[in-house]
């Protein structure tokens, strides 16, 4: 932390105590079987992190780790898939 001091609260200098880095996450898609999908260990195995190799009308739009906005790249997804529907 460069400035301990910046965080402000009513005017008076705070110090935090707690520095949360939320640098990762499990990817986990309750609503399938384990069995059916599971990318749990963060590998996810899709073509162009959207298409699944072997299931053709499954999509998934959003899975990816932009440097910057997901939206835009998300954006550009879901056109490419209503392109496949």
């Amino acid at each position: 932390m460069a400035n301990p001091y910046k965080a402000r609260r009513n005017g008076f200098p705070r110090i935090g105590k707690t520095i949360v880095a939320c640098t990762g996450y499990i990817i986990t898609h309750p609503f399938f079987e384990k069995s059916f999908i599971d990318y749990s260990e963060g590998e996810v195995k899709l073509w162009l992190k959207m298409f699944h190799p072997e299931i053709e009308n499954l999509y998934f739009i959003g899975l990816f780790q932009p440097l910057g906005c997901i939206w835009p790249g998300a954006e550009l997804q879901a056109k490419l898939m209503a392109r496949e529907l």
